[in-house]
């Protein structure tokens, strides 16, 4: 058996078929390559470390965990099995998941998709970015929504966040207009190097309704065009900034600086003035990223109000 998955891989590799890429050392990695061959699947991880523990959920009821990177899996019968990997690393102190579909010859296939998680993180601003790397079947819609530690946190194929030290488990889960629907999970733990949530006394603690008195209707439902007159960086009573990308069809960005902790009120209206949106995040000294989600709104313009202490900013969105 060893000497027919020898042939198999090399065949594979020197044909351009399968690819084997160095390991990252920053972040543990999950995603992994399915070579089936009649009821027997090879499954080669793409984290080969020494030290790195991979466990794997066949899809059968049938569950392993091991060292090696190279494992081969038997199925009973036919049909289309969802295999997890997990990978943990107590060196790097990671933790990552993916899971794909592996399809035996003899049942009714389903549409495929998987989705694996690309992080950053930037370790003077806090900001970390968890960007989803989707496959899905040609001609396919996927959407894509996020949680972190098990909370709905967006959409979209990006998300930014400013994590204070603990642990962290942010998943991404794809659902396709073909009916295939799959989650992949990263576990961001260890961030010592972040300092703690500043004490709650140093928090506005006004909730955002008391710091955000005017109505909805005090934005003026005309067109657009004429918020923004010649000659001005304003947009009705707060000072405008840029959205990008701009327009936008699944997220738009906002970049605020502030000179101190405090937490940002973000407040979205469409054209007529009616609030679609109130969320809240904590902010940092530096460079802070908002991320408003405009994949599930129907096409036109939308108008943000962002507020932190006694500052407004406000800012247009074309959603396409």
């Amino acid at each position: 058996m060893g000497n027919k998955f020898y042939f198999l891989f090399t065949f594979l590799l020197l044909s351009g078929l399968l690819s084997v890429r160095a390991q990252d050392s920053s972040a543990c990695n999950a995603s992994f390559t399915a070579i089936p061959s009649g009821n027997q699947v090879y499954f080669w991880a793409a984290d080969s470390l020494p030290g790195v523990l991979h466990q794997w959920n066949f899809g059968d009821s049938t569950q392993t965990s091991t060292g090696n990177a190279m494992i081969i899996h038997t199925y009973a019968g036919s049909g289309t099995f969802i295999v997890t990997q997990t990978v943990t690393d107590s060196v790097r102190h990671c933790h990552s998941s993916s899971s794909q579909p592996v399809y035996i010859p003899g049942g009714s296939p389903t549409p495929t998709c998987y989705v694996s998680i690309n992080v950053s993180g930037d370790s003077s601003t806090h900001l970390y970015t968890f960007a989803a790397v989707p496959s899905v079947p040609p001609g396919a819609v996927d959407t894509i929504t996020w949680t972190i530690n098990g909370t709905p946190a967006g959409t979209g194929d990006s998300l930014n966040r400013h994590l204070s030290a603990g642990t962290y488990t942010v998943c991404a889960t794809i659902s396709t207009s073909l009916g295939c629907m799959v989650q992949s999970c990263v576990t961001v733990g260890g961030l010592d190097s972040i300092p703690s949530v500043p004490p709650p006394d140093s928090v506005m603690p006004s909730p955002p309704d008391t710091l955000l008195p005017s109505p909805p209707d005090s934005i003026p439902p005309s067109a657009p065009d004429s918020l923004l007159p010649a000659g001005s960086d304003s947009l009705a009573k707060g000072k405008f900034i840029p959205a990008y990308p701009n327009p936008a069809t699944s997220q738009a960005n906002l970049a605020v600086t502030l000179n101190n902790t405090a937490t940002i009120y973000i407040r979205v209206y469409n054209s007529m003035g009616s609030e679609i949106l109130s969320t809240s995040q904590s902010g940092y000294p530096g460079s802070n990223s908002i991320v408003i989600p405009v994949a599930s709104l129907p096409t036109g313009i939308y108008y943000v109000q962002v507020q932190y202490g006694n500052t407004v900013l406000k800012s247009k969105i074309q959603k396409i």
